[in-house]
């Protein structure tokens, strides 16, 4: 074989190293074991996107790829998608809310009109784009026999706040990344006609373990 011959067939070959599929993770939320870099693609010299600290949560797909002996896993945080080693990633486990599917901290909202419902440590907090901020404590959590949905009840003196969460696919918001379910919150207030309000979900790190 030439030298010519032999270069070409190299290089074939780490072209195949590079598209090669390694198995395909699960989809979903995932948590950092130790600090690691996220590169623009598997095995990547350049100068990494981010550097994850141990314990930060990302999004990933569940794709995968197998670059030389490294398995490599896509991920996302916020606006950056890269990717990771796939032994510095563990599946994060959702720290139930109560009786309920829900985790125990997490974050809903939408647009038209913007609006976000959080919840963390028995409380839920409702934020519009007009300006409101009413905090109420969660008075009960639990399922929607026959459905995997996930319902949260958060009650005042004056306002109560129903929450039901789908683990769907969420159409409602334009996310490029993996999101945990739909949103459908009625808020009544005393006095007023109920509101509701359609969104997306995502988890919030201290609700993971």
């Amino acid at each position: 074989m030439t030298w010519a011959h032999r270069l070409a067939f190299g290089l074939s070959a780490i072209a195949l190293t590079l598209s090669s599929s390694a198995f395909a993770a699960d989809p979903g939320y995932y948590k950092i074991v130790e600090p690691e870099d996220v590169y623009a693609f598997p095995g990547s010299r350049e100068k990494p996107q981010i550097t994850l600290q141990q314990g930060e949560m990302v999004t990933s797909s569940g794709t995968t790829r197998l670059f030389v002996d490294q398995t490599w896993q896509e991920v996302s945080q916020g606006e950056v998608t890269g990717w990771v080693l796939q032994n510095k990633l563990r599946k994060a486990e959702a720290i139930p809310l109560l009786n309920s599917p829900l985790p125990a901290a997490g974050s809903c909202g939408g647009f038209e009109p913007g609006w976000n419902l959080s919840w963390a440590e028995e409380e839920a907090t409702f934020t519009s784009i007009n300006g409101e901020d009413l905090s109420l404590p969660i008075s009960s959590a639990g399922t929607v026999s026959g459905f995997r949905y996930g319902v949260l009840q958060a009650q005042g003196p004056t306002s109560k706040a129903v929450l039901t969460v789908a683990e769907e696919a969420c159409p409602f918001l334009p996310l490029d990344s993996f999101v945990w379910g739909i949103a459908h919150l009625v808020l009544s207030e005393e006095g007023q006609p109920d509101r509701v309000f359609l969104g997306c979900c995502r988890p919030l790190p201290e609700g993971f373990k």
